[in-house]
């Protein structure tokens, strides 16, 4: 009888550490998926003001194809100093763009210089920003990221 209830101890406890284990994958997952979308809505906002004018991507031209026509973009430049602010809005409907995602909501931009040169701040908000292969399980974002322009690597990158 001692032994049977050692061995169901033993299968309950480790039952129990695979679940730890999953929850500890699924942080990881949910970790990854939120850094990817933060880093294409990133690219969105780079894409939608190119030193203040619109951007060869916003009907596919490019290599990224995230501002489909479905997407009002509003650019605001300060003619004295180059900040400005831009709002990139894919309506309160989803729509489907070129990459096959669908997205609806705003993501406005503010920067505190031109857009490319160092020094400038540029802070990006996600303001109930939906995106996904399904409308119906698409992901809902709200949030904020603030990128600093450290001008050029030593590889001449930004």
């Amino acid at each position: 009888m001692g032994i049977l209830l050692f061995a169901m101890a033993f299968v309950a406890a480790g039952c129990k550490k695979e679940k730890e284990e999953d929850y500890d994958t699924q942080s990881s997952q949910d970790q990854a998926q939120s850094e990817k979308i933060f880093n294409e809505i990133n690219d969105i906002a780079d894409q939608a003001v190119e030193d203040g004018q619109l951007s060869t991507h916003r009907f596919g031209s490019g290599e990224n194809h995230w501002l489909t026509s479905c997407a009002t973009i509003t650019v605001t430049i300060d003619s004295v100093d180059g900040s400005g602010t831009a709002v990139i809005n894919f309506g309160s409907h989803f729509c489907q763009g070129i990459d096959y995602r669908y997205r609806k909501g705003l993501i406005n931009v503010s920067f505190t210089g031109p857009y490319r040169n160092p020094g400038t701040v540029i802070t990006i908000n996600a303001i109930d920003y939906f995106v996904g292969y399904d409308s119906l399980y698409a992901t809902k974002v709200n949030g904020q990221r603030k990128v600093t322009n450290n001008g050029l690597n030593n590889a001449g990158n930004p």
